[in-house]
């Protein structure tokens, strides 16, 4: 066992003959075998293949005179760290050395290594406590962001999350600014993600979220009658939780190259025709003719837009009646029955269907839906309120 952040050499002896193993800083195994005579045979590594074989010949004194009688060390080094640092502080790295030709041997290279390391294993902390340093740690101060949770479903607002890396998370041997920009970084890497979904927020909605209708329908208006004309887009609510849901509305999303600059159109016109082309014994339906804003332009003038538009009324407005309206008897309640009709000016109109109310109300666990409503008719009046179930929360309004 030994500190994590520390690193060590260990080796294996046989008080007879030296080394018979060593493993490096890096884990990687050295075995070493010897002949009868105790001198070096055979190197293997970890795996046991033969990386290096020695053979030795025995020859007459005569002949030796070439040969060394002495085996020196090679270099070796080794890293300490620094053993007796107090709290608060931690230990640099040492690197201590047992230089080449330290030691001699007579018996073999081996032996003379292996004095060099038992000498660096027996100095080398004694070297690092007395020559090592201790570095000084800082710690992070605390650090907290505020996210806002951008995951939640439709009809649903995110809400706003706190992420915080608390005080002594991180630790630098730098300064204490390094320590405190690891606790930012983590903020700035984690702080989303963990509004998103580790602790997300959401409340419902409320509000209007307006859409591009489908088809994305647009049109040109001279506003109050100025240049340049403005362009409109029709957005519908998509919010189910809001009062105006399904609801369509139009925006002005102003001069666009859509609409020429130096052009008026102009602003709707509407007139109402009743049919007049019934039989006998029966009466016409009254029938509204519009034309929508944008349909004509004129570079004189917007009253010249808006002409056009009257002229299209005149000229077509009472055909438009003859062909959409219906011919019905005289109005009473026997040919005009139901909640949805009423008599207004002998005519037998169909109500607007308007939502008042809508709630929910839970019964054995499960939510039941209803959504009141009345008839709007075109003189004012409007039926009785109808309790009806529904499926969902439904947009309310009002008649007219």
């Amino acid at each position: 066992l030994y500190p994590k952040d520390a690193r060590m050499t260990t080796a294996t002896y046989d008080p007879a003959i030296g080394k018979t193993s060593e493993c490096d800083q890096n884990n990687r195994i050295v075995y070493y075998e010897y002949d009868n005579l105790s001198r070096l045979r055979l190197v293997r590594d970890e795996n046991h293949n033969i990386v290096k074989m020695l053979e030795y010949n025995s020859v007459s004194p005569s002949k030796m005179n070439g040969c060394p009688g002495l085996y020196y060390n090679k270099a070796i080094s080794e890293i300490f760290f620094k053993s007796d640092c107090g709290t608060g502080y931690t230990p640099d790295q040492v690197v201590y050395t047992v230089g080449a030709n330290t030691f001699s041997s007579a018996i073999s290279q081996a032996d003379a290594d292996a004095q060099a390391e038992n000498y660096l294993l027996e100095n080398g902390q004694g070297y690092a406590d007395a020559n090592g340093s201790c570095l000084l740690e800082y710690y992070n101060a605390a650090r907290s962001a505020d996210f806002t949770t951008e995951s939640c479903d439709d009809g649903y607002v995110g809400g706003t999350v706190t992420y915080t890396v608390p005080a002594g998370r991180y630790m630098s041997l730098i300064s204490q600014a390094d320590a405190d920009q690891m606790a930012a970084d983590d903020v700035a890497a984690n702080g989303a993600n963990y509004a998103n979904t580790v602790s997300p927020s959401c409340t419902v909605n409320y509000d209007p979220d307006w859409e591009w209708a489908p088809g994305d329908p647009r049109y040109c208006l001279s506003v109050d009658g100025n240049l340049p004309p403005h362009l409109f887009g029709l957005v519908t609510d998509m919010n189910y939780h809001s009062p105006t849901f399904g609801q369509t509305q139009w925006v002005d999303l102003g001069p666009q190259e859509e609409c020429a600059s130096n052009m008026y159109y102009n602003s709707p016109q509407s007139a109402s025709f009743t049919r007049n082309d019934c039989g006998s014994g029966y009466v016409g339906t009254p029938v509204t003719y519009t034309v929508p804003p944008g349909t004509y332009s004129s570079a004189v003038s917007q009253a010249a837009a808006n002409q056009l538009a009257l002229d299209d009324i005149a000229a077509n407005g009472q055909a438009y009646a003859n062909a959409h309206g219906s011919c019905q008897p005289p109005c009473d309640e026997v040919s005009c029955p139901g909640p949805d009709k009423k008599c207004v000016n002998g005519v037998c109109e169909t109500g607007v269907q308007v939502i008042t109310i809508s709630y929910r109300i839970r019964i054995s666990g499960v939510w039941n839906y209803y959504c009141n409503y009345v008839y709007c008719f075109s003189d004012g009046s409007s039926s009785d309120e109808i309790e009806a179930p529904s499926g969902a929360l439904c947009p309310t309004s009002s008649c007219p």
